[in-house]
């Protein structure tokens, strides 16, 4: 009787541990992920592209400071004019915990083009406003806001929207509903949702011991996230949004990823129906796009707008 006394106060305690910990994980999971407290800062972003400082950036390429408002929100954006007269715009969307500023590689292509670009701050990035990290999701209204804004400027204007990993994942996430003005998608390095890419982090990125608990901190994180965020992991999917565009779209990867898998854009490019194209870097990280074979990339990058961007 007493061995089964104990064998229960065993099962129990297990439990409450296993309750415990799950609890104490998402919390902190959840923390880590959506609350920016090591957001890069402008000045930092520029430096590790090699540039000089925000004044000095600005002023050589004559950025204007616009906002728009989301969800009570001031967001902020550099606006760029192209010397040429151009009906061409692109909307460029940076990653995770980065900001603006640190898309200007992308930038100096695209003036080249001949586009005029918008390069937002994301929520709870840079010089907008917020207080948790989007993941694409909740920055979908902010996006249709800033096409919104591009729009009244000049309603005879195409758009093309690009975004980088946390980017690319907003650009796939409004892809199935957009005005007739945005013409093309490029998404490099996207996510097929945050589920998946939490999941992924936690069992390959993050050696914690908590990953043994992994279904039940994604589930304590997700309730947070759910309450405060307002959505769940599951919904926030760029492949179920994918699936139903119809809007020409390039998918850009580097095979050697090991922040948001190869697999991912197979599962994207295999699932978008119509117009589309897929672009591997052989190699490429998740960070070194651009950079790996800039002559690959630059050539199927232009190809691509060639084909799509009247």
């Amino acid at each position: 009787m007493k061995a089964l006394s104990r064998f229960f106060a065993l099962v129990f305690l297990t439990v409450l541990l296993y309750v415990i910990y799950g609890e104490v994980a998402g919390r902190y999971f959840f923390k880590v992920a959506f609350e920016p407290a090591d957001k890069v800062a402008a000045q930092a972003a520029l430096s590790a592209l090699g540039r000089g400082t925000v004044s000095e950036t600005e002023a050589l390429y004559g950025m204007q400071h616009v906002y728009v408002a989301s969800d009570s929100l001031r967001l902020h954006g550099y606006y760029m004019r192209n010397a040429s007269d151009s009906a061409r715009t692109v909307l460029l969307l940076h990653g995770y915990k980065d900001n603006a500023l640190g898309m200007m590689s992308y930038v100096d292509r695209y003036l080249a083009a001949g586009y005029h670009v918008l390069l937002p701050d994301l929520r709870a990035h840079g010089l907008s406003e917020g207080d948790l990290v989007g993941f694409g999701w909740n920055d979908r209204q902010d996006v249709y806001r800033w096409i919104d804004w591009l729009i009244k400027r000049d309603s005879a204007t195409r758009i093309v929207l690009h975004g980088l990993s946390m980017g690319a994942a907003a650009v796939m996430m409004v892809s199935d509903s957009l005005p007739e003005m945005v013409v093309a998608c490029v998404e490099d390095a996207g996510y097929t949702s945050v589920y998946d890419e939490f999941d992924f982090q936690i069992r390959n990125i993050r050696p914690h011991s908590y990953a043994v608990l992994k279904e039940y901190v994604l589930r304590q994180a997700g309730r947070r996230a759910k309450r405060l965020a307002g959505f769940d992991f599951r919904e926030a999917s760029a492949l179920d949004k994918v699936k139903k565009a119809s809007i020409p779209m390039l998918f850009v990867h580097g095979d050697a990823d090991d922040y948001v898998p190869f697999d991912m854009v197979l599962q994207l490019y295999n699932a978008k129906k119509g117009a589309k194209d897929l672009l591997v870097i052989q190699g490429a990280g998740h960070f070194n796009l651009l950079n790996r074979d800039s002559a690959l990339y630059a050539r199927r990058w232009s190809e691509f707008l060639a084909r799509y961007v009247p």
